[in-house]
């Protein structure tokens, strides 16, 4: 049999391990302060997490946020807009990431729109893009019936495997 000594780190070496393969695939929510107007980079921006961005995240924005530089949406990383998103930089998408602008929010976007690899651009509102719009590679943009608005003051390009 056992020993208490052996009984006893078989024991905690098992709970070591499902609380790890417990955090494995955990995915956290950043949310953004309601009515409140702040940069992403600022932690008095958040009222749930910091802003730092992991694979599965979800982001809400509820307020008024700046980012000052490049956004990358990856690794299944979902943002939903409900107010207003400016991003100075490049925004990217890729496997699996998707965005959800709902009515009444707007994204504006002073650089490029990349978006790959089976992502989804859900228009409900305002998604502005000063740049380029590249979709490709099982990106879709969806909209309900109705007045959306994209507007693009660059390129705009669709691959054969996108849905636009």
């Amino acid at each position: 049999m056992f020993s208490e000594h052996t009984l006893s780190v078989k024991i905690s070496t098992l709970i070591f391990l499902l609380l790890i393969t417990g955090r494995i695939g955990y995915a956290a929510t950043h949310t953004s302060y309601n009515n409140h107007t702040g940069n992403w980079e600022d932690a008095s921006t958040w009222q749930v997490g910091t802003g730092n961005l992991a694979n599965n995240d979800i982001v809400n924005i509820y307020g008024f946020v700046k980012r000052n530089s490049s956004l990358t949406l990856n690794n299944g990383i979902d943002l939903h807009v409900y107010d207003t998103l400016f991003i100075f930089g490049d925004l990217n998408i890729a496997n699996n990431g998707d965005i959800f602008v709902h009515t009444g929010g707007m994204v504006v976007v002073y650089g490029n729109v990349i978006a790959f690899n089976n992502v989804d651009l859900d228009l409900s509102s305002y998604f502005v893009v000063m740049g380029n719009l590249d979709v490709r590679n099982g990106a879709e943009i969806t909209a309900p019936p109705g007045e959306v608005y994209l507007y693009v003051t660059g390129e705009t390009s669709c691959a054969a495997t996108a849905t636009c």
